[in-house]
C-alpha cells in the first residue's frame, strides 16, 4: 500500500499502514503501530492506551560501542557523563589547604524513535583522574559533558562544577566539606576529609554524587590522599554512583599533598518499547 493512504480492513474498518500517525478523541496526534484511523463511529483510536506500557527492557550501556537497535518503537535515553577527579592537597611546612573534590558528570534525557536494526555510535565519557575533568558522554545528537575537577585553592579547593558539586577543601586546620548528593537517584556525596591537627593542615572536599538505577552495583570515586595526622590532613572521599566525582586531596607537611581521587566513568541507560 502506497505510504499516506489508508485501506480498508475485511471488516470495513479504515487502517493505518506501520510509521503513521492519527489523532484521537482529543486531536492529540498519536503514534498507531497497528491501530485504527478510524472506527464505526468515526472517531479516532490508538492501538495502545494513552498511558504508555512500563519499558519492557533496560539496559545499561557502560563500553563505547556501535550498538543496534533490538526493535522498532521510542526509547527513552539517559546519558551521564564523567565524573571528575579531586584535585591534589597543598604541600607546606607551615599548614595549608586541602583541595576540592571532583564535579560528577552532567545528566541529559531524551526520547528517540528508531527502527529495528538502526545502528547508533554511543560513546561513554571517561572517568577523570587527578585534577581532570570528566569525559562527555554521547547519543546520538544528545550529549551530556563530564564533570569539572576540584581546585587547589588557598583557602581550600572549590569543587568541581557538573550535575552536581564537589566539596570544597578546607583550609587550614578545617575539614574538608561533603560532595553534593542527588536526591532524584538517592546517591551520596563523598564525605570530607578531617583537618590535621597541628599546624593546620586542611581536609580534602568529597566528591559530588552520581546516578544509579536498579539493578546496577553502586561504584564510587575514588578517596583522595591523605591521613589526619598532626602534619597532613585526610583526604575527601569520592562520590557514589555512575559520573561520580573523586574526593580531593589533604594538606600534608613538607611536600606533596595527598592526591586526588579519580571519578567515576559515564553511562548511557536505554528503556525501550517493543511493538505488542
Amino acid at each position: 500500500m502506497p505510504k499516506g493512504l489508508c485501506g480498508a480492513g475485511p471488516d470495513g474498518i479504515a487502517r493505518i499502514p506501520f510509521d503513521f500517525y492519527a489523532g484521537d478523541e482529543n486531536g492529540i496526534a498519536r503514534l498507531v503501530i497497528d491501530g485504527y484511523v478510524g472506527d464505526e463511529n468515526g472517531i479516532a483510536r490508538q492501538f495502545w492506551p494513552s498511558k504508555a506500557p512500563p519499558p519492557n527492557t533496560t539496559l545499561f550501556i557502560t563500553t563505547s560501542q556501535t550498538w543496534v537497535a533490538p526493535e522498532r518503537g521510542e526509547y527513552i535515553i539517559t546519558c551521564v557523563g564523567g565524573g571528575a577527579g579531586g584535585n591534589i592537597g597543598s604541600p607546606s611546612k607551615g599548614g595549608g589547604p586541602g583541595a576540592g573534590g571532583g564535579g560528577s558528570g552532567y545528566i541529559t534525557k531524551g526520547v528517540f524513535l528508531l527502527k529495528k536494526g538502526q545502528e547508533v555510535p554511543i560513546v561513554i565519557g571517561a572517568a577523570g583522574g587527578q585534577a581532570a575533568a570528566g569525559g562527555t558522554t554521547t547519543f546520538m545528537t544528545m550529549t551530556a559533558n563530564g564533570g569539572s575537577p576540584g581546585v587547589a585553592g588557598a583557602s581550600g579547593g572549590a569543587g568541581g562544577a557538573g550535575g552536581c558539586r564537589g566539596g570544597n577543601g578546607g583550609g587550614a586546620a578545617i575539614n574538608g566539606s561533603p560532595g553534593q548528593a542527588n536526591p532524584e537517584y538517592g546517591t551520596s556525596g563523598g564525605t570530607g576529609g578531617t583537618a590535621g591537627w597541628n599546624r593546620g593542615y586542611g581536609g580534602g572536599g568529597g566528591g559530588a554524587a552520581g546516578v544509579t538505577f536498579p539493578g546496577l552495583t553502586l561504584l564510587a570515586g575514588g578517596t583522595g590522599g591523605g591521613s589526619a595526622t598532626s602534619g597532613s590532613g585526610q583526604g575527601g572521599t569520592g562520590g557514589r554512583g555512575y559520573g561520580a566525582g573523586g574526593g580531593g586531596g589533604g594538606a600534608k607537611y613538607g611536600g606533596p599533598g595527598g592526591a586526588g581521587g579519580a571519578g567515576v566513568q559515564g553511562i548511557v541507560v536505554i528503556e525501550y518499547f517493543v511493538r505488542p
